[in-house]
């Protein structure tokens, strides 16, 4: 067997396909693994977050009896420059998104009532009409996917969550 794909007479005829009963669908690695990157996408950070909350207020209790750290080497007045940096541009970005968000809202706003006129007259009707064809073509596709994930997200989590809960246990 060579890796995850299937080689056509290697005698393993379970890994992606090959002579399963009808009842048993074909094991296929790739989409095995790819449900398990989703659910743990999913399980992951929401698993992260309550663990973070728990840490947080376990550090600011502890904070509140530490030693603040004061100026001392140059690597650490580097490293505390770095991390302020980082805070710093965290911050930043919080509020520039709620800003550019507010400018992008108001510009497309602006620009489509000037080109009302013109998106609206008889020589556009044409421009239109492939414009709802394409707008459809889109809605199905996306809906196709919106049902794909519907049914596969759940399955995908129980692959994430039962190697975790194990591991957790031992």
């Amino acid at each position: 067997m060579a890796g995850i794909q299937d080689q056509p007479g290697d005698g393993d005829d379970n890994l992606t396909g090959g002579n399963n009963s009808p009842q048993e669908p074909a094991f296929d690695a790739v989409e095995s693994f790819l449900r398990l990157l989703i659910g743990s996408s999913i399980e992951v950070p929401v698993e992260l977050a309550a663990r973070l909350k728990e840490w947080e207020a376990i550090a600011a209790t502890e904070e509140q009896t530490a030693v603040p750290t004061t100026p001392g080497s140059s690597t650490d007045n580097f490293r505390h420059t770095l991390v302020g940096l980082l805070f710093e541009t965290h911050d930043q970005v919080r509020g520039g998104l709620s800003r550019v968000g507010r400018l992008a809202s108001a510009s497309s706003n602006l620009l489509l009532r000037a080109a009302q006129p013109i998106s609206s007259s008889r020589p556009m009707q044409p421009v239109h009409g492939r414009y709802n064809e394409l707008v459809a073509h889109g809605e199905k596709t996306v809906n196709r996917w919106l049902e794909r994930g519907q049914s596969e997200e759940p399955h995908s989590r129980l692959i994430a969550v039962k190697p975790s809960a194990k591991q957790l246990t031992k």
